[in-house]
């Protein structure tokens, strides 16, 4: 019994074995495509301008002449962003809400030898990585709401004010988010007038982090099979597609 139980698993994944490969390949063939999509052609910084309005991805040395001070721990940052929470009594409810939210990115360039490409983040755009620095919950004492002074916050003293919000809060919480200026960074986003920027499908992506044997993956392998799909489709469709009609 037990034979015939192993005979049978094993004929059931010699079975699965090519639907597996064949889901695999689909995975593979989509990713890819989306990954070129995504990417665009991989370009020279300097050269940028010869891409108007396309997608391009480029790798460089980050300039940054005037990188931002984050105003709740004072680090030197190329982006950072605040959030503030507010916490009070609504009758016999407790009500929580997002009051402030605020992201401010410093000018700066990529630059791979050939020439800097200026990149110009928009607020939904994506700078990684982005890391929490600060994250405090804090009650807001009776004597600063009777006289209407700010709760400091961090080591920039952040004021937030009791009145907040109409009628006082309990407690408030400072979120701050930071990218610090990397030294290298891949972009990724769509030519506008030789800056870069977001595009009206697709956002910016400004990426900082240390290279891994990830990034070959997805910044190498998955486009360059997306590119030979997208290439192979484009002949297909080329071939199938009737010649059309000639005017006389």
């Amino acid at each position: 019994a037990a034979s015939r139980a192993a005979s049978s698993a094993a004929e059931m994944s010699l079975a699965l074995a090519p639907i597996l490969l064949a889901l695999l390949a689909v995975a593979v063939v989509v990713g890819g495509v989306s990954a070129a999509r995504f990417r665009g052609r991989r370009w020279p910084t300097g050269a940028v301008r010869q891409r108007e309005g396309r997608r391009v991805t480029c790798r460089g040395r980050v300039v940054c002449s005037a990188p931002l001070k984050s105003p709740v721990t004072g680090q030197t940052v190329l982006a950072y962003r605040v959030e503030v929470y507010a916490t009070w009594t609504d009758g016999e409810r407790q009500r929580t809400r997002r009051v402030e939210a605020y992201r401010r990115v410093a000018p700066h360039s990529i630059d791979d030898g050939t020439g800097p490409l200026p990149v110009r983040p928009g607020p939904d755009d994506r700078l990684f990585p982005e890391r929490v620095s600060f994250d405090q919950s804090r009650s807001i004492s009776l004597a600063r709401s009777v006289t209407g002074r700010p709760e400091a916050f961090g080591a920039e003293a952040y004021p937030v004010s009791p009145d907040i919000v109409a009628g006082g809060v309990d407690s408030a919480r400072v979120v701050e988010k930071v990218v610090p200026v990397p030294e290298e960074a891949t972009a990724i986003g769509e030519v506008r007038a030789g800056t870069l920027v977001g595009g009206r499908r697709l956002p910016l992506w400004v990426d900082g982090t240390a290279r891994t044997p990830m990034h070959a993956l997805t910044e190498w392998l998955l486009p360059a099979i997306g590119q030979r799909v997208l290439r192979g489709a484009r002949r297909l469709v080329a071939v199938v597609r009737p010649p059309a009609s000639r005017g006389r």
